[in-house]
């Protein structure tokens, strides 16, 4: 029986949480009101400056005082979602002066006020508990999307909209988001195409995913995550041998790494499990070519090399054992189904067996309830014909 090596696509290469919040708690110092005025005086103040403004439309400053107006109208709404057709209002009176230096710095003073108090407030929703989150997500969101009406080229306002999708589950709305904040900025945005990497991998679009990590290690080769994304997706798009290539340049260049030695091994060991696949399909039971054995002895010889370095210079965990013994065990297994091989394919066959018994045993001493390591000694003394020792496991556990 043959039991397959765990994989380390558990992503053991990890990217990294992007979708967290980078902050410490925050503290909404801000009003929620800015000016005594109840609503309805507000707006009789919005509709005098409107009539001023029609009289004198060439009058700057009333059109700064007409936005300071709304925003003030705008914290007396306590339905978040109705403040963005007001936001957009200020938005495009600022638009309208971009080219007049005094008064633009006094309307992006409003529109920084109120962007401010719109993403302090979501931001201080987005860290509260997830039943909590749940409850406030419709509001959550509102608030980011307020603060991008008011300032529309602020990554961070999207990527906090981008990360309350993707906590809530909607990655295609996350996916959406980060597209809307690239369209809004002329210069490559590493970290806005990072997290759309991660995004794109998680929704299943490997394609996209793999040109967004290739364009990320080519705009920073040194910088080891965006390597690490691009190799997990190379291995769950059946690249492996992409992904050794590049694991093999990460091994020599960390050998104090233990994790791309042993994703490595995993990712050569799955190679070696595919060719042997691929001959027993093919088989007609002769033997097989010269090339065929010099490519799986040269898989096995380095899987076997990786493996001896990691138990002569790492301390092993029990899963680093699990993934050893079943290495040397499952690659003994395929090896015996094989047609007819040269000599050193079947001393390999023979001692991957009994390299797999002392791990097993170290496995079963660890933890002797686990029935899965148990089940896989007993096998490995029948395939070494230590018939005492496997009558007494039967005798032990039924088998």
């Amino acid at each position: 029986m043959i039991y397959q090596i765990p994989r380390m696509l558990s992503l053991a290469l990890a990217f990294g949480i992007f979708f967290t919040l980078s902050c410490s708690t925050i503290q909404n110092t801000e009003s929620t009101s800015s000016s005594g005025d109840d609503a309805a005086t507000l707006q009789e103040r919005i509709n005098e400056v409107n009539q001023e403004i029609s009289a004198n439309p060439n009058n700057a400053q009333l059109q700064v005082r007409k936005a300071n107006l709304l925003y003030q109208r705008s914290q007396k709404m306590s339905q978040v979602e109705n403040r963005n057709p007001i936001y957009q209002n200020i938005r495009d009176i600022a638009d309208g002066y971009s080219s007049n230096p005094n008064i633009t710095n006094q309307l992006d003073e409003v529109l920084s006020k109120a962007w401010h108090l719109e993403k302090q407030t979501g931001m201080s929703l987005l860290q509260e508990n997830e039943a909590a989150q749940s409850e406030s997500f419709s509001t959550i969101v509102s608030h980011f999307q307020n603060a991008i009406t008011l300032i529309p080229d602020s990554l961070q306002t999207y990527s906090l909209l981008a990360t309350s999708y993707y906590q809530h589950g909607n990655l295609n709305q996350a996916i959406a988001t980060l597209e809307q904040a690239e369209d809004q900025n002329d210069s490559y945005e590493p970290a806005i195409s990072e997290k759309l990497a991660y995004l794109y991998l998680e929704s299943g679009d490997l394609s996209e995913a793999e040109r967004r990590y290739r364009d990320l290690v080519d705009y920073d080769p040194d910088k080891i995550i965006y390597q690490h994304g691009l190799i997990n997706v190379l291995i769950l798009s059946d690249k492996h041998e992409q992904a050794v290539e590049m694991l093999e340049q990460l091994s020599g260049e960390y050998p104090t790494r233990y994790a791309y030695q042993e994703s490595l091994a995993t990712e050569l060991y799955y190679l070696f499990k595919t060719k042997t696949e691929s001959i027993a399909s093919l088989s007609t039971n002769s033997e097989l070519s010269e090339e065929e054995q010099d490519e799986l002895t040269r898989l096995l010889r380095s899987v076997h090399t990786i493996f001896e370095t990691i138990q002569e210079s790492f301390p092993t965990t029990e899963e680093n054992l699990h993934r050893m013994a079943s290495f040397y065990k499952n690659a003994s297994s395929r090896l015996s189904q094989l047609p007819e091989t040269n000599s050193e394919l079947e001393e390999m066959e023979q001692s991957f067996m009994e390299y797999a018994l002392p791990l097993w045993e170290r496995l079963a001493e660890i933890n002797s309830d686990n029935l899965g390591y148990i089940n896989n000694l007993y096998q490995v003394y029948l395939e070494l014909d230590m018939q005492e020792e496997a009558e007494s496991i039967e005798r032990s556990y039924n088998f």
